[in-house]
This record gives structure tokens, C-alpha cells and sequence, in this order.
């Protein structure tokens, strides 16, 4: 919901940072064979997400060798796919991704307070109330499962705001180990 409320700048004046979202394409390759599911374009990426393959072995991480780059460079990156990657025919292996940097971008997301609340809620007024909003409306969302409807499982549904990272996180650990994730960036 915040996401919605974000605003995006274009940085022109320098290098890819931590924390930007880039626009990329990129072409992975194995011992200079493309890969199935190793090519993009026009991807976002918010850098330091550990959205992508992380550090491993002599290898940097995916997102970490795109920062220090410009808009408009084409560059190569190696990684090392980790040996318990789910693919099993890329675990261990290493990979060449030829990327292109097509934008870098700052995203504003807004907080969530009660300003924010009141403006774009139609029930609640306060952060608080929002909190309680959006549970009721998870759990009697059609997705939800309903064995975690039950009475005993009420407590379970568990909300916490993380300011760093302006999420709202909303979790149920339960027999079938199922997560409701509702962003709030």
C-alpha cells in the first residue's frame, strides 16, 4: 500500500549504491553456454536485497558487483551458483552474466503514520487501527487458510512494523509452515 504512495528518481549523477534500484538486462552464461532462466530484460532490482545469488566461495554476489556502475554500461560479473541451489544441474557452478545498467533509481517510500492513515485509509485514523484493519481482512480473505481461522490459532497471526525497511510483515508459522507476507513499502 505505501509502494503505491512511492515516488521514484532517476540518479543521473552517479554510480549505482546500495539501496538504488537499477533497471537491468543481463545474459547468463555456463562455460559460454546461455542458461534456461539466465536471461532478462528490463528487470528491477533493488541492490543489496539479496534478491539474487549471493556471495560464494572467491565469488561477490550478484546485486554487490552492479554497485560502482553507471546508466548505460555493459559489464560482466561472475558468480558461484551455492551447492544447495534448488536447481541442482547450476548448484556449485559458475556463471557469466553480461549485464546492461539501463537506469539507477531512488525509491521514496512513504511511513506509515497516522497522516499517511488518514488519507489513504477509509476506515481507520490511526496506525494502529490500520494494524488491526488489514489483520481482520487477511483473515477473512478467501486465501487465507481456514483451519487458521480457528480460535486457538488467533494468536499466532502475528504483526510487527520494521521501520528500517518500512514493512509491513504479517506471519503464520503453522502445520503447513505457510508465511502471508503484505507489503506495506
Amino acid at each position: 500500500f505505501l509502494q503505491a504512495d512511492a515516488t521514484r528518481t532517476e540518479v543521473t549523477d552517479r554510480a549505482a549504491q546500495t539501496g538504488d534500484t537499477v533497471n537491468i538486462d543481463y545474459v547468463g552464461k555456463v562455460d559460454g553456454v546461455e542458461f534456461e532462466g539466465g536471461s532478462a530484460q528490463g528487470t528491477e532490482l533493488e541492490l543489496g536485497s539479496g534478491s539474487f545469488i549471493g556471495a560464494n566461495g572467491d565469488y561477490q554476489g550478484f546485486e554487490d558487483q552492479i554497485v560502482g556502475h553507471n546508466k548505460g554500461e555493459q559489464f560482466d560479473i561472475t558468480v558461484q551458483f551455492p551447492d544447495t541451489y534448488t536447481n541442482t544441474e547450476m548448484a556449485g557452478k559458475v556463471a557469466v552474466f553480461t549485464i546492461t545498467l539501463n537506469g539507477i533509481y531512488t525509491v521514496d517510500v512513504p511511513k506509515l503514520t497516522d497522516k499517511w492513515v488518514k488519507e489513504n485509509s477509509v476506515e481507520a485514523t490511526t496506525v494502529k487501527e490500520y494494524k488491526k484493519e488489514i489483520k481482520e481482512k487477511i483473515v477473512q480473505s478467501p486465501a487465507y487458510p481456514p483451519h487458521c481461522r480457528a480460535p486457538e490459532f488467533g494468536s499466532v497471526l502475528s504483526i510487527a512494523v520494521f521501520p528500517s525497511s518500512r514493512l509491513l510483515y504479517l506471519s503464520q508459522f503453522l502445520l503447513s509452515h505457510r508465511f502471508f507476507y503484505l507489503s506495506l513499502q
